[in-house]
């Protein structure tokens, strides 16, 4: 990630959305061809979408039936993921637009 884009994305989410949906979580190595865009010079930060409600996804971990992103048993609530991951990045390129 690009420490000062990363930061701006950050920050304009935090001027649109609820605190409470954004989640600070530590660098992970994932095989993603993300890298790509740094060595070419583009400012870019990876940023996750949770897809299960918080709800299900307390039931699902006291179950201790959480499955991975993966799993033929995964399934996310998509409506509500894609409502809130459209609103997110539009939100973001909105915000480097002005």
């Amino acid at each position: 990630n690009d420490p000062l884009f990363t930061q701006k994305a950050i920050s304009i989410l935090e001027g649109k959305m609820d605190k409470k949906a954004l989640i600070a979580s530590k660098p992970v190595t994932v095989s993603e061809d993300f890298s790509v865009y740094g060595e070419a010079g583009i400012p870019a930060a990876m940023l996750f979408l949770g897809s299960v409600s918080e709800k299900r996804l307390t039931k699902l971990k006291s179950q201790n039936k959480l499955p991975s992103l993966h799993s033929s048993r995964y399934y996310p609530d998509a409506e509500e993921t894609l409502a809130f991951g459209i609103q997110a990045m539009s939100g973001i390129v909105e915000g480097l637009l002005q």
